[in-house]
């Protein structure tokens, strides 16, 4: 994903942030201003490098709300929209700056929201809301890619007359956010569908969104949690 400065489509990609920000505000989720970025100057193998201050390093969008994790998400819910840069370690972002291709990292915009507990359908009806009304895209063309065992994710999209594509392996619908405890054991990990357009075959094109329930080392849903990047999420519009 090129840097959102060097991009074409900067206009449109800045309507988009600010439509997103109305729209969720709208249905009064409380806005997360992004915070500054970890090191906006720092040094690896004695070189000096520098990161746009306004970018948020980003494994997912939870990562900027872990906060929210460990002491309850609100009722209202929140929901941030800005720049990511996704990474995964210094070097990662430092190979990013020196324009070396790495699959961890990446410069892009992006929004999530993160609900509270036992709010998967509600969730699951703004991002459809925000899909077809904010995004642009036709409803007729969505997608759902999903393990075909889990039901309770299922069911609204099916309810909604959107497309559902099963699959038999959950590989791609399992989530793990980074935090260990010090035996090395995840404390949040996630179970979700991805969104997608399909092709005129109706075969999927590639997921841009996804929707998860995120749960605890105690086997507890914790959160809610929908995302999406601006670039990919036009680009199926």
């Amino acid at each position: 994903m090129e840097c959102l400065s060097e991009i074409e489509n900067y206009e449109k990609v800045s309507q988009l942030d600010t439509a997103t920000k109305e729209f969720f505000e709208g249905q009064r989720f409380a806005m997360l201003e992004s915070p500054p970025a970890i090191f906006s100057r720092y040094w690896i193998d004695g070189m000096e490098y520098v990161v746009d201050p306004t970018t948020v390093f980003v494994g997912s969008n939870t990562n900027l709300t872990k906060k929210n994790l460990e002491k309850g998400v609100p009722d209202n819910g929140i929901f941030n929209s800005g720049n990511r840069l996704r990474t995964n370690s210094l070097r990662k972002v430092r190979d990013y700056l020196m324009q070396e291709k790495s699959k961890y990292s990446s410069h892009f915009s992006g929004c999530g929201i993160l609900n509270p507990p036992n709010s998967y359908e509600s969730t699951c009806a703004s991002a459809l809301e925000y899909i077809a009304d904010i995004a642009g895209i036709n409803k007729g063309d969505l997608i759902i890619t999903c393990y075909n065992q889990d039901k309770d994710l299922i069911e609204f999209w099916t309810n909604n007359n959107i497309a559902i594509q099963p699959s038999d392996s959950n590989s791609r619908f399992r989530w793990k956010f980074g935090d260990q405890d010090d035996s090395g054991n995840e404390l949040y990990t996630g179970r979700g569908v991805c969104i997608e357009t399909k092709s005129k075959e109706g075969l999927p094109l590639g997921d841009f969104a996804s929707i998860e329930k995120i749960i605890n080392q105690e086997g507890e849903e914790i959160a809610v949690e929908f995302g999406l990047g601006y670039e990919t999420t036009m680009a199926r519009s």
